[in-house]
């Protein structure tokens, strides 16, 4: 379940529809959904929430096709797997400027080995029916999203 097809649509120059979420309540996700933007960025930065705390918003996400974004509080290796594992499609880490090492540095703790050094744990896939192997090809595959508003761009 990988909603909007996100990664492509960016290389296309697809115009997108997006809303920021600084809200962890259900039915205002559900409300936001229902009008059908193409993702949606789930602060986690600037927000008292911790991931356990919005993983029930990326998997209402998932689950209405919108590709749901979490924004890290920081590029840690521990931040960006919770994220991916409560069910984000793609990780939002960077906010300012920075070098090009740590751009790299978050795609490995995105992908599985061999690409990269995520462990295995998507709580969120088995009640969805998706498999472990299904995350691991679509994770490894580059099919989710990683955004920078910095001088590289999306990736």
């Amino acid at each position: 379940m990988y909603p909007s097809n996100i990664r492509e649509r960016i290389k296309n120059n697809d115009l997108l529809l997006s809303t920021s979420m600084f809200t962890r309540e259900p039915h205002n996700a559900l409300a936001i959904f229902n009008t059908n933007p193409d993702w949606t960025w789930i602060d986690q930065e600037h927000s008292p929430w911790g991931t356990e705390s919005i993983g029930l918003i990326a998997i209402l996400a998932r689950q209405a096709g919108v590709a749901g974004v979490i924004r890290v509080p920081w590029n840690s290796p521990a931040e960006i797997k919770k994220a991916y594992d409560v069910g984000a499609v793609g990780v939002r880490v960077f906010h300012k400027l920075i070098p090009q090492k740590r751009v790299l540095e978050a795609i490995k703790y995105a992908k599985y080995p061999p690409m990269g050094e995520r462990g295995i744990a998507p709580w969120f896939a088995e009640p969805m029916g998706v498999s472990r192997q299904d995350i691991i090809d679509n994770s490894n595959s580059g099919d989710n999203a990683y955004y920078s508003n910095g001088k590289y761009g999306s990736i």
